[in-house]
């Protein structure tokens, strides 16, 4: 009977995977949006950073933000409608994202994917981590880029008092 139960668990978790292992970063919004197989929607959030821009996107139960800077996705923001994402659910999300690395777990709900040169050294190249129930995952280089922005516009709002 727990082979059963257990079969019946994997089953289950292996028709709901293909709906969250959909979005990538890297992805165009074009090729976000088929591969969602849902229209993007303009988003009210307005960026710091030049050349980025944010959809939202609505599917099976997820609303989801997509930041893309210079035409590629470089941040996702997942919600779900009712709950908070389960384990496995996230190691969907992450799975989806992994491009054959893998992600290791740095502090409760933060993982990091990183990749190491010839010489040894060692460059933090994705970040992603639950927070408030939600997921988002980003690439450190629009992370750095966007604080940057971020930064220059607060200290650009100062000078004029």
């Amino acid at each position: 009977m727990t082979v059963m139960k257990t079969f019946g668990a994997v089953l289950g978790l292996l028709c709901l995977l293909p709906h969250l292992a959909v979005a990538r970063l890297g992805d165009t919004p074009d090729a976000l949006t088929k591969r969602l197989g849902v229209e993007a929607k303009p988003s009210f959030i307005k960026p710091a950073l030049a050349q980025t821009v944010v959809y939202e996107y609505e599917y099976n139960g997820i609303h989801l933000y997509a930041y893309f800077w210079n035409g590629k996705s470089c941040e996702e923001t997942y919600s779900k409608k009712s709950g908070s994402f389960t384990d496995a659910e996230i190691e969907s999300l992450l799975k989806a994202n992994n491009f054959g690395a893998e992600w290791t777990l740095r502090a409760h709900n933060l993982w990091e994917w990183n990749t190491t040169d010839a010489s040894g050294k060692t460059t933090r190249v994705m970040v992603a981590g639950v927070i408030s129930g939600d997921f988002t995952i980003y690439t450190v280089k629009f992370f750095d880029a966007y604080q940057a922005a971020e930064t220059a516009e607060q200290k650009n709002r100062m000078n004029k008092f």
